[in-house]
């Protein structure tokens, strides 16, 4: 008779060592402390922003309540208004309330999307404001169109040579543009390209859905404009970035082992290379709405920045506290995008 046996394995575990399953949970506490982490993070970005919003509301409110003088004068009529006349008029636009009833009463009707109503015009500051909208978004959004292509081309190709006579040209074009007075340069391709050569319109805006053609015709020139100054910064910028990142150990270890000088620095170079520019972009694009009071000015636009400016000379203040609260909103939405950009070049700020 033949004796069958059956081999059985038992699993040694060392001492100590966590019993089937255990590793579950721990993985379960990770994930649910990244997810604390992650929620704290929203909270925190989503306080800091509430935060922003209130100081920039109230600097602009008593920095207008300081700078003197209301538009009772303007809406009570002529320069031949009575005091009785000046009097009404402050009642009927709330000016004769306390400086916190005021500014009490601005927040509560501007939570709700109400920035209250302009004291020339009678209009909804949100309506002026949307009205306006189009013009500004559309030369902000060109520039960077424009200024962000031109200065990854220069960028790369003056840092990839740097010391030659390539970098040398570009670092001056740079030195250059960003010398360059916006109002002056837009003066000059206003006086030469349109009056003079007649190849672009000189003023007006014409909307996109209108006519595409005309648009495109309207807008380059102060796109040009404001495009300039914006590519001559990130250049300089990106340029030093690729010289830096140019000399680091990895990417030499790829060009040892074979790979092209466009792969060096389209697949190695430019990603890492584009952070600190990412960052000068965003202050940049900030900034522009400052700049797009010039374009404006220059080439007869109605946008947000000449807005800006008939409100300031007849002290409206609920328009300009509309547009300043509107421009806090836009930056805050630009710094959003960049921690967005900044995850997806930089893996290590995802864990941040």
């Amino acid at each position: 008779m033949r004796t069958m046996s059956v081999n059985v394995v038992v699993e040694q575990r060392p001492p100590g060592a966590d019993p089937v399953g255990a590793a579950a949970p721990a993985w379960d506490r990770r994930r649910s402390a990244r997810v604390l982490r992650s929620l704290n993070a929203v909270v925190g970005r989503i306080l800091n922003i509430v935060l922003l919003l209130f100081m920039v509301s109230l600097g602009t409110f008593l920095l207008l309540k300081l700078a003197g003088g209301d538009a009772a004068d303007l809406a009570g009529g002529e320069q031949g208004a009575t005091a009785a006349d000046v009097a009404a008029a402050r009642a009927r636009l709330g000016l004769d309330q306390s400086l916190v009833q005021q500014y009490l009463s601005w927040v509560g009707h501007a939570v709700h999307g109400n920035f209250g109503n302009s004291y020339i015009s009678g209009l909804p500051v949100t309506d002026l404001i949307v009205q306006r909208l189009p013009v500004t978004v559309a030369l902000i959004v060109g520039t960077v169109v424009i200024a962000v292509p031109v200065s990854i081309v220069l960028g790369l190709l003056a840092g990839a040579n740097e010391g030659r006579w390539i970098d040398r040209v570009v670092t001056g074009l740079c030195s250059v543009s960003t010398a360059l007075p916006t109002f002056w340069f837009g003066l000059v391709l206003s006086l030469y390209l349109a009056l003079r050569a007649g190849w672009f319109p000189a003023t007006g805006f014409v909307p996109i859905s209108q006519d595409p053609v005309a648009f495109i015709e309207h807008l380059l020139l102060p796109v040009i404009t404001l495009a300039v100054p914006l590519a001559a910064a990130l250049t300089r910028q990106l340029r030093g970035s690729v010289a830096e990142v140019l000399s680091l150990d990895y990417v030499r270890s790829a060009e040892a082992r074979g790979a092209s000088r466009i792969s060096v620095l389209g697949k190695h170079t430019l990603k890492n290379a584009s952070i600190p520019a990412i960052t000068l972009l965003g202050i940049q694009v900030i900034t522009l709405i400052g700049g797009t009071i010039i374009a404006e000015a220059v080439f007869g636009l109605q946008g947000i920045g000449s807005l800006v400016i008939s409100a300031v000379q007849s002290r409206d203040t609920p328009v300009i506290q509309g547009v300043v609260f509107c421009s806090a909103i836009f930056a805050v939405i630009v710094n959003v995008v960049l921690d967005v950009m900044y995850r997806v070049l930089s893996p290590r700020t995802r864990s941040v």
